[in-house]
């Protein structure tokens, strides 16, 4: 699924998937400072999750164009596995006290 490209591109990110699972990507601007801030704009936007209910959004119309929602939905649900695998990482890997609090004896100073 793609969007048609418009006429007049500042800045354009594409990434492909082969079938090794190797990601490629292919990156470019305009040679100008408002291209640059442009693309810089469009990288911090990208990863730090402000696009990402744009994305789905956009996704989910075309699922519903092209008649396949439930494409859509089992994306979704994928999505949605992968970041709880990440949420459940996360707490485990928490910083916890090597020795417990109750664990520890008293120190009488000596």
């Amino acid at each position: 699924m793609s969007a048609d490209k418009p006429e007049n591109l500042i800045a354009s990110l594409s990434f492909y998937l082969d079938e090794d699972e190797m990601i490629w990507l292919s990156a470019e601007w305009t040679e100008t400072e408002e291209g640059l801030d442009q693309f810089a704009d469009f990288m911090f936007k990208l990863h730090s999750g402000s696009l990402l209910s744009d994305c789905l959004d956009f996704l989910k119309e075309e699922c519903e164009k092209a008649d396949k929602l439930d494409m859509y939905t089992n994306f979704i649900f994928k999505l949605n596995a992968m970041y709880e695998d990440i949420a459940k990482l996360e707490s485990a890997n928490k910083e916890r006290p090597v020795v417990r609090p109750t664990k520890v004896k008293p120190s009488f100073g000596y």
